[in-house]
C-alpha cells in the first residue's frame, strides 16, 4: 500500500468498508519520480463519474504525499454540506506544523496553524488526536 493510500485508509473504520468504497468509487493513485523541481511522490484522488474531484462521507477528495513523507496535503471539495464544521484543507509540514483551513462558497473562512514542536510531548499527542478527530 502506498503512502497516500495508507493515509486515505485511516478515514475508514474497517477494511471491508474501505474495499467497498474502492469498488464503488473511482480512486486513482499516481506515483511520480521526485525531482529538483517537485518533491511530490504520490497523489490519490477520488472522482465522480465526470472525473471531477469529489468528497464522499467525510473522506478527503485528494491526498498528496511528498517523497520523504514529510508533507501530507488532504483536501475536501468545497461547499460539501456535511463538511461545514470540518476543515477543507489540511497541511502537515516537516517541522510538525499543521495548518487547517475552513472554506465556504469559495472563500476562506478560517485558518488555524498548530506548532507541535513548541508543545510538551503529552500535549503534542493530545493535539494530534484532537486534529484527527476534527478532520475524520
Amino acid at each position: 500500500m502506498q503512502k497516500a493510500e495508507a493515509l486515505f485508509r485511516m478515514f475508514f473504520k474497517e477494511d471491508a468498508e474501505y474495499r467497498a468504497f474502492r469498488r464503488k468509487h473511482k480512486v486513482i493513485i499516481r506515483e511520480f519520480m521526485p525531482s529538483d523541481i517537485c518533491s511530490i511522490q504520490f497523489i490519490l484522488e477520488v472522482t465522480n463519474d465526470e472525473g471531477r474531484l469529489w468528497s464522499f462521507n467525510d473522506k478527503p477528495a485528494s491526498v498528496v504525499i511528498d517523497s520523504d513523507w514529510n508533507c501530507a496535503f488532504l483536501t475536501w471539495c468545497q461547499d460539501v454540506k456535511h463538511r461545514d464544521s470540518k476543515p477543507a484543507f489540511v497541511d502537515i509540514t516537516p517541522e510538525s506544523a499543521i495548518t487547517l483551513e475552513w472554506w465556504q462558497h469559495g472563500k476562506q473562512k478560517e485558518r488555524q496553524c498548530v506548532e507541535l514542536l513548541e508543545m510538551p510531548k503529552e500535549q503534542q499527542e493530545a493535539e494530534m488526536w484532537r486534529i484527527w478527530r476534527l478532520i475524520a
